[in-house]
């Protein structure tokens, strides 16, 4: 097979790869399978391993393209990253005379500063992932109302193509930290195997150690060091259940999607509260049109980055992400009117009807049972049950 012929091949595979990222992140692509792209970057396989110490099923994906990036200098750039591939066309096309460059290699900053911040929990950075930016601007179309602020976060990806218009070449080459991981790894290899041919010294060369990378250690380390001392930010958004508490929820979670996609009732929503900066674009729950179904686990099995962690249905029911209240002031059983909707919808046996005075029977909550998963609040007639954060 000829050299032309391999890397037609080649092209072809890239390309195939690019459109199934792109429609695996589109928002309506749900289950396991919706935002399945980010699960293949080793940065954030082993950024998450080492804040949260622990592993899933779908980190070996990450792990497998880790091997490979071992076997061969930047495996995952050539032959599957959607953003690479969006990058290098465009900087194709940029008839710049005298283009810009950047001299300074900031990927591997990124990486040294989140491993570095991520040994206290806390991998700062690690959203910035080529994977993470591709699948995140998909969810731009699952907003129903759109706020300046919404538009600027959604655009990042669109903005790092057009920037590769000025500065071809310069996110593959110089800031990618996934790029910069494999030359890391690859720079690992060649310690290790000492071959001293030419393909192997060259990148050895390029991984030494410098004071910007010594700075960046030592930022990373102070970073996480002083989050992991932070207080906890109290909030009164809803959110899925098995979440980190905050300000480690904040750091960890990716703003990839994910969990959006996957919700089958669709009650997750990014948090745009102006009032919790910290917590922008972070997924929280929304009762509007749904509720958090009894029998249902995938957030915490579709989260990359552990911000949510896994969880079982049994477990589900001492995961509480709020609390019913219920008016019964206004409740129909005051004129008297039958009515046993709210303690029907409840899988959790936290409604019971008691007699109130020895005449009116009306809804009580026990607040030991209840989770907040807002199916007796969709379920009211009367619309008199609110969920809030317990």
């Amino acid at each position: 097979m000829s050299g032309s012929q391999f890397m037609l091949k080649k092209e072809h595979i890239r390309l195939i790869s690019v459109l199934l990222a792109a429609v695996t992140s589109l928002p309506f692509i749900g289950g396991a399978i919706g935002g399945i792209y980010v699960w293949l970057s080793p940065n954030v396989m082993l950024a998450s391993v080492i804040a949260v110490r622990s592993m899933v099923v779908f980190n070996l994906l990450g792990f497998i393209v880790l091997l490979l990036c071992l076997y061969r200098k930047r495996w995952f750039c050539s032959v599957l990253c959607p953003t690479g591939w969006c990058c290098q066309h465009v900087s194709g096309k940029a008839h710049l005379t005298r283009p810009l460059h950047i001299s300074a290699n900031i990927g591997k900053c990124i990486v040294i500063f989140t491993f570095a911040s991520a040994i206290f929990g806390y991998p700062l950075l690690f959203w910035i992932d080529p994977l993470v930016i591709f699948t995140g601007f998909f969810t731009f179309f699952r907003f129903e109302e759109l706020s300046v602020s919404v538009i600027v976060t959604l655009l990042f990806f669109p903005v790092l193509l057009l920037s590769q218009w000025v500065l071809p070449h310069s996110w593959c080459h110089k800031i990618c930290p996934l790029g910069s991981m494999q030359d890391l790894l690859w720079t690992f290899r060649s310690f290790f195997s000492g071959n001293v041919g030419k393909e192997i010294t060259q990148p050895a060369r390029q991984g030494r150690f410098t004071r910007r990378d010594l700075l960046a250690l030592s930022s990373g380390l102070l970073f996480g060091g002083f989050l992991r001392t932070a207080k906890s930010q109290p909030s009164g958004t809803i959110r899925p259940p098995a979440t980190l508490q905050s300000p480690q929820f904040e750091t960890m979670c990716l703003r990839c999607g994910n969990c959006l996609r996957a919700c089958p009732t669709h009650i997750i929503k990014r948090n745009i509260s102006p009032t919790e900066w910290y917590a922008w674009m972070t997924p929280s729950i929304d009762f509007t049109d749904g509720y958090c179904l009894s029998d249902c686990t995938i957030c915490g099995t579709v989260c990359p980055s552990g911000a949510i962690s896994p969880f079982t249905i049994s477990a589900k029911k001492k995961l509480p992400i709020g609390k019913a209240h219920i008016d019964t002031e206004n409740c129909l059983l005051q004129i008297p009117s039958e009515c046993n909707r709210c303690k029907a919808a409840c899988d959790y046996d936290a409604i019971k009807f008691t007699a109130v005075n020895g005449i009116k029977v009306l809804p009580q909550l026990d607040e030991t049972r209840c989770v907040g998963c807002g199916a007796c609040a969709q379920i009211c007639p009367e619309e008199i049950i609110i969920i809030y954060k317990n």
